[in-house]
């Protein structure tokens, strides 16, 4: 593996795991007491029952294939030619402009775009005040 190039960010990508994503955003604020991560283990009706409720997110992991990139690149195309379509304005969306940090950028999705709980003041809920400004 290469080094990075000298001034670049780098970021320490999260384990797929609900004790890292849980230990990750109850630093960041998150009230886990009231709301968690949890392993979904399949999508049939007796694994899914299986699954803590209520569910807010799921979040997909999944390995970035050409055929992935090529169709990100064909929607992007086409936003560009066509417009984007209308989006709720009460989402928040963050592009990732740093490598690694998808399952960081998972997780401030989930907690921005749901009503989960977050403790007042915490980096969380400053950052959720800060990208409802912006």
């Amino acid at each position: 593996m290469s080094e990075p190039a000298p001034g670049a960010t780098r970021w320490i990508p999260l384990e797929s795991n609900p004790d890292v994503l849980n230990s990750w955003c109850s630093k960041a604020g998150l009230i886990t007491s009231e709301f968690e991560y949890s392993d979904i283990y399949g999508l049939d009706e007796d694994l899914l029952a299986l699954v803590p409720q209520p569910v807010k997110a799921v979040i997909l992991l999944l390995p970035l294939t050409d055929a992935i990139e090529r169709k990100t690149q064909e929607e992007i195309a086409k936003i560009r030619r066509e417009g984007q379509h209308h989006v709720d304005s009460s989402i928040i969306w963050i592009k990732q402009t740093i490598g690694n940090a998808c399952g960081t950028m998972a997780l401030l999705h989930a907690i921005i775009n749901t009503n989960v709980p977050v403790i007042p003041d915490s980096p969380i809920a400053k950052f959720i005040i800060e990208c409802r400004i912006f």
